[in-house]
């Protein structure tokens, strides 16, 4: 937990408020209020007559803003776990993007990302600084100190001793290069230090107010303050320093402060969002990374028997059974279907899910063996990386239907996989979940 947090500014999925409740905890106007109900992120419930808050992500309102952590994780401030949500969801947001078409209008609609480019360049910027310092020219002057010797000046102005076929100069002069900010660090300096304080507290957990990064900024800033014109005059260096730079390093930082300069914040009338109310899409592309090793996608209908109408003699084709995903190689098939319930707390997948995945195992043909049939769930606990949590099974009269193999419900560990999908090109990674651990568990 970071110490430099302001007070209440940490929120989690599915809080529920009254609607006074929540204009004194987020400082809203009704108009603000309004807005978020218009954007999802905060529906109401006619029983309660209150209103939950469906968001993971980030909230920025009225000049403050506010971390909105996953339910799972509800009662915790953990700075890993802040760290974890940005980074999935700054991947989701990337790998959505890539696939824009195929995926589901609801999947696309679920997303915000009022904040996304700032966010971005946040980090770019602490990445690019962290790694190399703030950017510094260097400048060559003469010394007597022949550590590095500057052969041209010692040509030019020693005496040249010829002895026998070796030559020797009576003045040597060295050369030494010394360093000092310029303008790309004070203008590095003046983006992270704005950058910084527009997104906290989200910016918080990556440079607390006393980093040494964030003090040397100030330093920086101090000794060069922006002045009349700062802006064009800083504009027009970065875009010359990009036309004659070659250095990839150097490139990569004017880029990132020609993005800052050519974008700068403007207050928001509005609140904005950076996140989803639909974070069960997110833990879906997250599963489906964690499952690359259990084999290549597989088309149920090619396995399995559908359901058909039959009207007047006439067939009538449905769309077809469609799980979650459905992978297979050699050792079979597994039916899986990622579920964003917090199992630890009793919160469970409904009787219409269970149905489902029994109903996608029945109607495969006895020819092909089924691996798993489960519903996989996000796990807090580190180790093991994946642990059955129980099943769901069909009972009548307490006695078990042996008609029907249960489904499991495996935890699947949230830091585990998180670091693969943040991580993954699409390729099994060689650190992947061992999903061997589960077949011994049914055994």
């Amino acid at each position: 937990m970071i110490a430099d947090l302001p007070p209440n500014s940490i929120l989690w999925e599915g809080q529920t408020y009254s609607a006074h409740d929540w204009h004194e905890h987020l400082g809203i106007t009704e108009s603000d209020f309004q807005a978020l109900i218009d954007e999802g992120v905060l529906r109401s419930d006619a029983e309660s007559r209150k209103y939950r808050l469906d968001l993971v992500g980030f909230l920025f309102v009225r000049k403050r803003a506010f971390v909105v952590l996953p339910k799972i994780f509800c009662g915790r401030t953990d700075t890993s776990i802040i760290r974890d949500v940005i980074s999935c969801i700054r991947t989701y947001r990337t790998r959505v993007k890539r696939r824009m078409r195929h995926a589901e209008a609801s999947e696309i609609l679920s997303f915000h990302d009022d904040k996304a480019k700032h966010i971005d360049l946040f980090l770019a910027l602490v990445d690019w600084t962290s790694d190399r310092g703030f950017h510094s020219e260097d400048f060559e002057s003469a010394t007597d100190e022949p550590f590095d010797v500057n052969w041209n000046a010692t040509m030019d102005h020693g005496i040249p001793l010829h002895i026998g076929k070796s030559v020797i100069y009576s003045e040597i002069v060295g050369r030494r290069i010394d360093y000092q900010f310029g303008a790309l660090a004070r203008l590095q300096a003046r983006a992270l230090l704005a950058l910084h304080a527009q997104l906290k507290p989200v910016s918080l957990f990556w440079l607390n107010e006393h980093d040494p990064i964030l003090d040397l900024a100030r330093e920086i800033n101090v000794n060069s303050p922006p002045r009349s014109g700062a802006f064009k005059d800083a504009l027009e260096e970065v875009t010359t320093f990009l036309n004659v730079c070659n250095r990839d390093h150097d490139r990569e930082l004017a880029s990132i402060l020609f993005d800052w300069l050519t974008d700068r914040p403007r207050e928001a009338h509005k609140p904005a969002i950076f996140g989803t109310n639909a974070f069960h899409y997110v833990w879906e592309d997250i599963c489906g990374v964690a499952t690359l090793s259990l084999g290549s996608p597989t088309d149920h209908g090619s396995i399995a028997s559908q359901p058909v109408y039959i009207l007047q003699n006439t067939h009538k084709p449905t769309a077809g059974q469609k799980p979650d995903a459905l992978r297979g190689n050699q050792a079979g098939l597994s039916i899986l279907d990622a579920k964003w319930y917090d199992v630890a707390t009793g919160d469970v997948p409904g009787v219409q899910d269970i149905v489902k995945q029994l109903m996608y195992e029945l109607s495969i043909r006895d020819s092909t063996p089924v691996r798993h049939n489960a519903f996989l769930v996000p796990m807090t606990e580190k180790i093991p990386p994946l642990r059955v949590f129980g099943r769901a099974e069909m009972r009548a009269n307490n006695e078990i239907d042996v008609r029907f193999k249960p489904v499991q419900i495996i935890g699947v560990s949230w830091e585990k996989a998180v670091s693969l999908y943040c991580k993954t090109s699409g390729k099994i990674q060689p650190n992947a979940l061992d999903w061997t651990s589960i077949e011994e568990s049914k055994g």
